[in-house]
């Protein structure tokens, strides 16, 4: 039990006795905000390697068809060497070294393209392999890509990749209020300092502003 130190009036000093073994918990965010129509990103670069153990996702006028997630990106972007035509399976980045970035082998799932201004995702699809500069995907591609698409190495989601372009996945959104994601019986593997947690919006074509807060509770590997 704490000790308690007799204060002023009603007010009193609460020593506390750290408990020994407990992980710390830490606490940070990201903000958004969009147009109707639109796609709007916010990235959380790891500061340091934790876990994440759950997510506060608060959402202000949104209306239907709006929807969200979040994915663990890698923060090194690529572009393609050459176009890569719809039909096909596979994504030339130019450089085994880059490649290595998307290899299913260093815990890359899937690949993300995202248009030349890099504020429109276009279409997600699995990563079967990589040989070489070549990344070989599970499917064929439902666009065409020009060499000024940024490619992005998506390494876990909390969503299903589902829909002809994997983008129809994520949490329903509608009106405002609050959320606890939160898994109480389990936490994340550690995600390493320079991760990125990426909270993802696409809103509808109903005209107005959307706003979104995601605060990730995080904790400390043991020690």
């Amino acid at each position: 039990m704490p000790a308690e130190t007799p204060g002023i009036g009603l007010v009193r000093t609460v020593e506390i006795t750290p408990v020994a073994g407990g992980s710390k918990m830490d606490v940070d965010g990201v903000f958004l905000s969009a147009i109707a129509g639109a796609w709007a990103r916010a990235d959380y670069t790891m500061p340091e390697s934790l876990h994440v153990q759950g997510v506060y996702a608060h959402w202000k006028n949104c209306l239907g068809g709006d929807y969200a997630w979040i994915v663990v990106t890698h923060p090194q972007l690529a572009t393609p060497a050459v176009q890569a035509d719809a039909g096909q399976a596979d994504v030339n980045v130019g450089a085994p070294a880059l490649a290595a970035v998307f290899d299913p082998t260093n815990g890359a799932r899937y690949l993300e393209f995202w248009n030349a201004a890099d504020d429109t995702l276009i279409e997600v699809v699995k990563i079967a392999s990589v040989s070489g500069s070549v990344v070989t995907l599970a499917s064929n591609l439902q666009e065409t890509h020009a060499t000024d698409v940024t490619l992005r190495a998506r390494f876990d989601g909390f969503s299903p990749v589902r829909g002809t372009h994997g983008l129809d996945g994520g949490f329903r959104l509608l009106n405002s209020a609050t959320m606890l994601l939160r898994n109480e019986i389990g936490i994340t593997a550690i995600l390493p300092a320079g991760l990125i947690l990426s909270l993802r919006l696409r809103t509808s074509v109903v005209v107005g502003a959307r706003e979104m807060a995601v605060s990730y509770i995080f904790r400390k590997p043991e020690a």
